[in-house]
């Protein structure tokens, strides 16, 4: 996700909790700030009207987000991958988050 970046929409919020629709490339550009402190973050794959919870914690085999990581290296942003730890070390060989 990339942060304050001019001309972007701003997050979409459904009671209270930020709704991203990822594009192919799997980026999500938006004008609003980064927001820093303490947060519960849960996320969710969706398709079709079904709703799965995508277990972010731990490295077990139902770990499906990876490598979270927040910063300002190249303008705002926060970077996480979506899938299994193969495929997770695998994306991470050829394009490493910043």
């Amino acid at each position: 996700m990339d942060y304050e970046v001019r001309g972007s929409p701003r997050l979409l919020s459904v009671n209270g909790r930020y709704v991203l629709r990822l594009g192919s490339n799997g980026r999500v550009k938006t004008s609003d700030h980064l927001a820093y402190g303490w947060a519960s973050d849960k996320y969710y794959y969706e398709s079709q009207g079904s709703r799965q919870v995508l277990n972010s914690s731990g490295s077990t085999d139902e770990t499906m987000i990876w490598g979270e990581k927040f910063g300002r290296q190249y303008g705002a942003y926060q970077c996480f991958f979506v899938g299994t730890k193969q495929e997770y070390a695998a994306q991470m060989a050829r394009n490493p988050c910043p």
